[in-house]
C-alpha cells in the first residue's frame, strides 16, 4: 500500500538525545539513593511519560503535586544540559523533511515528552512550523505503549491509522504503533537492532535518514538495514 501520512516520535527519532535524558535520570535518582546506570534506565523507561517513570522508581505513594514538581525539576535539568551544547537533528533528517514538505504530505509529531520539551526541541531544530499536528504527553490519557498518541495524531491529520507510517526508536513506541494498526520504521539510535527487529509491522530499520528516499518509504520498499 501507499502511505498517506507520516507520524514521528521526537526523542531518539528527530535527534540523538536519549542518552541525555537517561544521564539526567541517573543523576537525579542517585541523589535520592537509587543507583542505576543510564543504560539501565534507558531500557526500563524508553517512551514512558514522566509520571509513570516517577511511580516506577518512587512508588504510588508520591502525591500528584510532588510528582509534577519532581518531573519539572528533572526536565529543567535536561533542557539546561541540552542547551549547553549544539542541538542537531539526526543526519539526513533535514533533506528527508524537505522531500516531505515538497510532497505536501500530512505529518505529525507524537511524543511522550511534555509540551514545554516539545516546543523547546522543535525551536532548537527550527522545525516548529513543519508538523501539521503535535501530540504531547498532556494531549492523551495513556502514553506509549498504548496506541492513543498515534491514534490521536492520525485523527488530527484526518487520515486512517492504516494509512499512517510511524518513525520510532523504542520498543514501547513500536508496540504502540503496532497496536494502533500502523506500519513503522525503527531508528536504531537508542536500542540495538535485536531489541527492535522482531516487530512484525516494521518495513525497515535504519541508523539515521541519510539513505532515506520518500518515494521508497511511501511504497514500503525499505530494506531491513535502511
Amino acid at each position: 500500500m501507499t502511505f498517506k501520512a507520516l507520524i514521528f516520535d521526537m526523542d531518539g527519532t528527530l535527534l540523538d538525545n536519549m542518552h541525555v535524558h537517561n544521564t539526567i535520570w541517573s543523576e537525579y535518582l542517585a541523589e535520592r539513593g537509587i543507583q542505576l546506570t543510564p543504560n539501565e534506565i534507558g531500557r526500563q523507561t524508553a517512551s514512558l511519560p514522566n509520571p509513570q517513570i516517577i511511580r516506577m522508581y518512587f512508588g504510588s505513594k508520591v502525591e500528584p503535586d510532588q510528582a509534577i514538581a519532581m518531573a519539572t525539576e528533572k526536565e529543567d535539568r535536561y533542557r539546561a544540559r541540552l542547551a549547553s551544547g549544539a542541538i542537531e537533528p539526526l543526519p539526513g533528517l533535514r533533506a528527508f523533511f524537505d522531500q516531505i514538505a515538497a510532497a505536501e504530505l500530512p505529518r505529525a509529531l507524537a511524543s511522550s515528552a511534555s509540551r514545554v520539551n516539545l516546543d523547546f526541541t522543535l525551536r532548537a531544530l527550527r522545525l516548529e512550523r513543519f508538523f501539521h499536528a503535535v501530540i504531547s504527553s498532556e494531549d492523551v490519557q495513556r502514553g506509549k505503549p498504548d496506541p492513543e498518541p498515534f491514534l490521536t495524531a492520525a485523527a488530527r491529520l484526518g487520515v486512517s491509522p492504516a494509512e499512517c507510517l510511524v518513525f520510532e526508536d523504542s520498543p514501547f513506541g513500536l508496540e504502540a504503533a503496532q497496536r494502533a494498526g500502523m506500519r513503522a520504521v525503527a531508528l536504531t539510535t537508542s536500542h540495538p537492532v535485536e531489541e527492535l527487529e522482531h516487530f512484525p509491522h516494521l518495513i525497515g530499520l535504519m541508523p539515521d535518514y541519510r539513505a532515506t528516499v520518500l518515494v521508497d518509504v511511501l511504497e514500503g520498499r525499505m530494506t531491513q538495514d535502511g
